[in-house]
This record gives structure tokens, sequence and C-alpha cells, in this order.
């Protein structure tokens, strides 16, 4: 809808593995091309991306029909359409926000031996049902998170 002329739609589909599975999801899992995506090639430094750094991607979100909770990684989002859509005009969007924390490397906290010994100084969005809102404790968390990847110097040479 209303398409621009600048704007690319990828219409490659590859098989989603999860409909095998669980048939009420849709069985073509829309894919943009590999060779654009930075998950795909972070490991290779000297990878040239077709078309410039400007036309990679770092992370997608799926939304996919009948998907239940949600998942999340260093690969993108993924969760229901519905969820998606219905969450679009809210001022927080609890599930999005938390599967976007793995995107950014931070963990569940859902089992005690996930958890920090003593428990949290806040409620977390890391840990489901905990917290419906992004916390001060998950900003420091990831702030915690960079800092320390910072350091890493094999991963960020200059």
């Amino acid at each position: 809808m209303n398409k621009q002329p600048n704007e690319i739609v990828y219409t490659q589909t590859i098989l989603d593995e999860l409909s095998k599975a669980d048939p009420s999801i849709p069985a073509a899992l829309p894919v943009a091309p590999s060779e654009l995506s930075r998950f795909e090639h972070f490991h290779d430094r000297n990878y040239v991306y077709p078309g410039g750094l400007d036309k990679r991607f770092d992370m997608y979100l799926w939304a996919t029909a009948n998907f239940g909770g949600g998942a999340g990684g260093d690969w993108g989002q993924r969760m229901s359409d519905d969820y998606i859509l219905s969450t679009v005009n809210n001022y927080e969007a609890h599930i999005t926000e938390h599967e976007i924390g793995h995107g950014f490397g931070l963990p569940d906290f859902y089992g005690e031996q996930d958890r920090p010994p003593g428990g949290f100084p806040l409620p977390t969005i890391m840990w489901a049902g905990d917290s419906t809102t992004i916390t001060e404790w998950d900003a420091w968390l990831l702030r915690y998170t960079w800092s320390q990847l910072k350091k890493d110097t094999q991963r960020f040479s200059l």
C-alpha cells in the first residue's frame, strides 16, 4: 500500500519449518536477500554488501500469523502479526520490547538459575510477566552489557 519510488519490496519466501509442526502457521516465510543481512556476514570483516552499507539490514521483524508469544535474537524479532498490529499505536508494546532486548544481547530471566543472586533491584521486562514496561534496571542492564562488549577489542577493532 502506498509504495514509494525508493522502497524495495522483497517477495522471496522459504519454507517455515514451524509450519510442519503447526499447520496454522503459514508455510511461506518471507525473507530478504541473505547477501544484505548483517547477521549472515558479521564474521567476515572484508564482506562487501551489494549496493553499500546503507543497503544492508541488521535485524528484521517477522510478523507471523498464529505465532504464539515471541522470539528474538541478534537476527531480529518474531511474533504474532495480530499482536504487532494491535500494539502499533501503543506507547508500550512489552512483547516487542522484550524480544528487542534479545537483539541487544539481553537474556531471559525465567528460571531461578537465570536470575542474579539476591534478585533484581526493580522489575525487568526481560523476565516475562515481571514488567510490561522497560524499567530503569533494564536500561542499566543494556548500558552495562554495551560497556562490556565495548571492551572487546577483538570485536570492535579500529
